[in-house]
């Protein structure tokens, strides 16, 4: 199971400050395109009612427990390496190391959508 971060382009609502969504999956691939397709989380939807795009930005190996933990913190804009590049969340967080080796990742880097 992988853990994902998405990145919106923009704030998802001129009320509210959300621009990222912390997710799971079996099949990343399929999940992702679900999100893509407006059948993914509602927050999503959403985003692209309106016409804000989204890319992955992270993805981390592991279970339900682990994404509960991440979204616990709500912290997200500190792992998004587009709102942190210099990657301070590993002073604070040095176990939740992302995947980066997986072909997988590449894979998901590439996809945005607009």
């Amino acid at each position: 199971m992988y853990i994902y971060l998405l990145h919106f382009d923009s704030p998802v609502s001129p009320d509210h400050t959300t621009q990222h969504y912390v997710g799971s999956a079996e099949d990343i691939l399929k999940r992702i395109s679900q999100h893509h397709r407006g059948h993914g989380s509602r927050l999503t939807q959403v985003a692209l009612e309106r016409g804000i795009g989204f890319t992955v930005v992270r993805l981390w190996k592991g279970n339900r427990s682990k994404e509960q933990r991440l979204k616990s913190l709500k912290c997200a804009p500190k792992f998004c390496p587009v709102c942190n590049p210099n990657n301070t969340w590993k002073l604070l967080h040095p176990n939740l190391k992302p995947v980066r080796e997986l072909n997988i990742y590449r894979k998901l880097g590439d996809l945005k959508c607009s």
